[in-house]
């Protein structure tokens, strides 16, 4: 399997794919998201760690560019086959803009049963929305087990995380598994720390991934390298 890391925006980065002739089967990634990251009110423990959380979110809290980004994936995709991790103030959003496309829309959840319970006035943290995106022909895997076609993935919060917005690996190998088939060619071009990478190292898919921090960026190389080390052991 081949698998192409990118420090860089993918701004900047994706216009050199296309005129490279790069195709991909599948875009699996996690934007930025466009949150209120301001955090107020009470006293201790709970506070001064939702602080701390808010702060960790600074750098990914403007939201994306997806009309931009669309006319890019265009070019890169013979048929779209998109998923995007959105929060609550993007999916409505996003979910009329690509059904005004034409394309076919489905919402999925994340349901994170072991959130910090902070609330501050609101409901609490405890899901995040994940949006397929796809267009006519797409793949889908329909032999899959049908606990693998679920819109809800009960997953906990990632464990001793190194990327803030973390998600966890069997939601990406069950979305990867389920929407690509192996040899195919995957890009996350909102890499983070890696996931998505390990996830298609390890379920023997390509791999195109961009990231511009470069902190995060060093710490996903070393993941899909470890990765790719275990799986050529077997």
């Amino acid at each position: 399997m081949r698998t192409v890391l990118y420090h860089g925006d993918c701004y900047e980065v994706l216009p050199q794919l296309i005129e490279q002739g790069v195709k991909v089967d599948l875009i699996l990634t996690d934007p930025p998201y466009k949150i209120n990251i301001s955090c107020s009110g009470g006293k201790g423990k709970i506070t001064q760690n939702a602080t701390k959380s808010t702060k960790q979110l600074e750098f990914v809290s403007e939201g994306w560019d997806y009309v931009h980004l669309l006319r890019k994936f265009a070019h890169l995709q013979d048929v779209p086959n998109m998923i995007f991790f959105c929060c609550n103030d993007q999916v409505g959003e996003l979910q009329t803009y690509f059904a005004g496309w034409g394309l076919n829309v489905e919402i999925c959840v994340w349901n994170k049963y072991n959130a910090i319970p902070i609330t501050n006035g609101h409901l609490m943290n405890d899901i995040e929305f994940i949006l397929t995106v796809r267009g006519k022909g797409a793949t889908f895997n329909n032999k899959l087990p049908s606990n693998m076609k679920r819109r809800v993935f009960t997953e906990p919060l990632v464990a001793n995380k190194v990327h803030p917005c973390e998600k966890p690996l069997k939601i990406l190998d069950n979305l990867v598994q389920l929407y690509s088939k192996e040899n195919d060619t995957i890009l996350d071009c909102f890499m983070g720390s890696g996931t998505t990478g390990v996830s298609a190292v390890k379920n023997n898919r390509n791999f195109i991934g961009i990231e511009k921090e470069k902190k995060y960026f060093k710490i996903a190389q070393q993941r899909i390298d470890a990765e790719n080390h275990q799986t050529k052991l077997f």
